[in-house]
């Protein structure tokens, strides 16, 4: 069954209305171990359709923490602590955490999200908590419409890419009781999983990865080169999205799809009087307009209209 039957299915037998595309990139996240960033146009409406698909589709245990700007001073350290640790059974954290506002924490706490996202442990009061085998921090973000929202550069990191979201108004579909987790359902996410690596990359489709990196790396526009990690990374993501779509091999445009998911949240711009034109005369104000017309996503596509797949 494709990705796109199973979506079918369960807005038929469940009644429930979601984005595909949303969906798709939880399930990307949750067969690959992977964090991911959501870029939308009313955060509360993604909330509803996040949960939706969590909780209704899945029934997966979930946390939702909303961050508003007024409110920023009442968090601290054992405060966001809590939030990962409630419900946790056997002090094993196996739930998604979803985190509206994120950009809106100051550093020392997106710091302190960064070292549980990647170390998977927290240590509480004494007592020490494991991320389990669906371990998954979903971050919301109010920038659908306008400029990307930054968070400290590392967080943006370890983010595996970010989706875009422009969700129409719904009533929550979900019920308000507690949900007790699928084990079932978080087994199938391994087995998907561990299909994964039985995808085939053959020596040119890598070679083709490594070529878009590259060429992103020396791009005009761009501050600093990507590390390489990310190749491994667009590897993975492709690989993920043919399990999804029952691909056995790694195809030019899928390659393609996974460098548009995963790129532009990892590229930096150069300010404009960095731009290497500048010092051949080109004049400073249309470099500057320029600059300010130019998105990561224009990059990434420059790129891939520049870096011919192979045949």
């Amino acid at each position: 069954m494709t990705v796109k039957d199973e979506i079918l299915e369960h807005k038929e037998q469940l009644g429930v209305q979601f984005d595909d595309n949303l969906y798709v990139a939880l399930m990307l996240g949750a067969i690959a171990k992977r964090h991911i960033l959501i870029s939308s146009s009313d955060p509360r409406e993604s909330e509803v359709e996040l949960k939706t698909i969590v909780g209704d589709v899945w029934r997966i245990r979930h946390h939702t923490l909303q961050i508003h700007g007024d409110d920023i001073h009442n968090w601290d350290h054992n405060k966001l602590l809590e939030f990962f640790v409630q419900d946790s059974q056997n002090f094993n954290m196996d739930a998604i955490y979803i985190i509206l506002g994120l950009d809106k924490l100051p550093k020392q706490l997106q710091t302190l999200i960064l070292e549980i996202m990647r170390t998977r442990e927290i240590v509480f009061n004494g007592e020490k908590y494991h991320g389990g085998e669906l371990f998954m921090v979903v971050g919301v973000l109010d920038d659908f419409h306008g400029k990307d929202k930054q968070l400290f550069s590392y967080l943006q990191d370890e983010f595996w890419f970010k989706q875009p979201h422009d969700p129409e108004p719904k009533e929550s579909q979900i019920s308000p009781k507690q949900i007790e987790t699928n084990t079932g359902m978080i087994r199938n996410f391994k087995q998907v999983g561990e299909t994964v690596q039985g995808v085939v990359v053959v020596p040119e489709m890598k070679r083709y990865i490594y070529d878009i990196i590259i060429f992103i790396r020396t791009h005009r526009c761009v501050a600093t080169g990507l590390p390489g990690r990310w190749i491994t990374e667009i590897e993975l993501l492709s690989k993920a999205l043919c399990v999804l779509f029952n691909r056995g091999f790694v195809i030019p445009s899928i390659i393609k799809l996974a460098a548009r998911k995963l790129l532009p949240s990892k590229i930096r711009m150069i300010k404009p009087e960095h731009e290497s034109s500048l010092q051949w005369g080109s004049d400073p104000e249309l470099v500057n307009e320029l600059m300010n017309r130019i998105t990561p996503q224009l990059i990434v596509e420059d790129v891939l209209k520049k870096v011919s797949p192979p045949l």
